[in-house]
């Protein structure tokens, strides 16, 4: 299939693109500017569909209503016309649910990890406040590599997050329905999300298995959390709630709507 991944973030490479990967687990995929059977369209640019069928996608929380596309990819849990329910963790690891929960319930224990890891290039908003409170606590605060930051998603976090007790993964934007890959890319690793965002998330993911700081008032106690008995409670408890991954993690259903525009 020939795929026209229009107005994307500058870098964009389909050979290491998640959404990508995803479409290829039913069609050859080959990265065109024309003569495509299928545009897929982000916000980095002009946006619009081509005379093709044409899916609009961000990974951004924008949920804009452009006309004209077949099917919006959005992260408005509340679907409706031809918008579907697509957080970035669904498509962001290419990881089935049920690979995901055993590559957590494998993944080293307490003893094995040290210290809070802090994934980010720069610091904004609830991440930058809960790295001070934590510092100031004295906990041991681990960053990413140079030779780390170089590697793609999962990949370039998961030689820190593994050997980690606590992950920082907070959203640069509180938006209903934002649940991004940060959460996912923690819980894979075994080491314990520290999450604040989307207010929602536990429609993803089960909030017995991380902590979910709501707001501001709530930090100050963070360091206090931070204990080995809550470590291994999070660890224990199910990855997805009910034990059960939700239906925007069936990729069969994603890859259905779009082999039904085509």
């Amino acid at each position: 299939m020939r795929v026209h991944f229009k107005s994307f973030w500058p870098g964009h490479n389909a050979g290491t693109c998640h959404l990508a990967a995803l479409l290829r687990r039913r069609w050859d995929v080959e990265a065109v500017s024309s003569e495509a059977d299928l545009c897929i369209c982000s916000v980095f640019g002009d946006i619009g569909p081509d005379k093709c069928p044409s899916i609009f996608f961000s990974a951004e929380p924008t949920q804009w209503d452009h006309p004209g596309f077949d099917l919006r990819l959005t992260f408005d849990r509340e679907e409706s016309g031809n918008g579907l329910h697509c957080p970035n963790h669904c498509v962001h690891v290419d990881v089935d649910a049920d690979e995901a929960v055993t590559m957590r319930d494998s993944s080293p224990g307490w003893d094995e990890r040290s210290g809070v890891d802090y994934i980010y290039r720069h610091n904004l908003g609830m991440r930058s406040l809960a790295l001070r409170v934590l510092g100031a606590a004295g906990e041991k605060i681990r960053s990413l590599s140079e030779d780390q930051r170089g590697l793609i998603g999962f990949a370039g976090k998961a030689p820190l997050q593994r050997t980690t007790r606590w992950s920082i993964a907070m959203e640069k934007f509180r938006k209903p329905g934002y649940v991004s890959e940060k959460i996912m890319d923690a819980l894979l690793s075994g080491a314990v999300p520290i999450y604040h965002g989307d207010l929602g998330v536990g429609l993803d993911f089960n909030e017995a298995a991380f902590i979910h700081i709501r707001d501001k008032s709530e930090l100050a106690a963070l360091p206090e959390l931070l204990t080995r008995d809550r470590w291994e409670a999070c660890r224990a408890a199910p990855m997805f709630p009910d034990g059960k991954p939700p239906p925007c993690w069936d990729r069969d259903r994603l890859l259905n709507a779009i082999e039904e525009i085509l």
